[in-house]
């Protein structure tokens, strides 16, 4: 998202059908949103669509995640926004 544009942070807990009690992390925004052509490869390394930038960010953060028994979830439509949600297991 550029700098114009609304990003909010909710936080929840639940059940995840494969991780059972989970937290929540959705980063919702409303900004341009990501191209259908380029969703799928966003968590690739050295992946970007910028001039600048190394595109490891979101593959490290995807690592990240993946080493706390976690996972995340984009979902995207061109021109209406972006989520991204990141689920981590909790102790019951």
């Amino acid at each position: 998202m550029d700098t114009d544009g609304t990003m909010k942070i909710i936080e929840t807990c639940g059940n995840h059908p494969n991780m059972g009690p989970v937290g929540e992390i959705r980063l919702v925004d409303d900004g341009p949103g990501i191209a259908e052509d380029v969703l799928e490869q966003i968590f690739d390394p050295f992946f970007t669509t910028k001039e600048e930038g190394t595109g490891l960010g979101l593959s490290i953060v995807k690592k990240i995640i993946e080493e706390h028994r976690g996972q995340i979830d984009v979902s995207s439509e061109k021109g209406l926004g972006t989520s991204f949600i990141i689920a981590l297991p909790v102790k019951e």
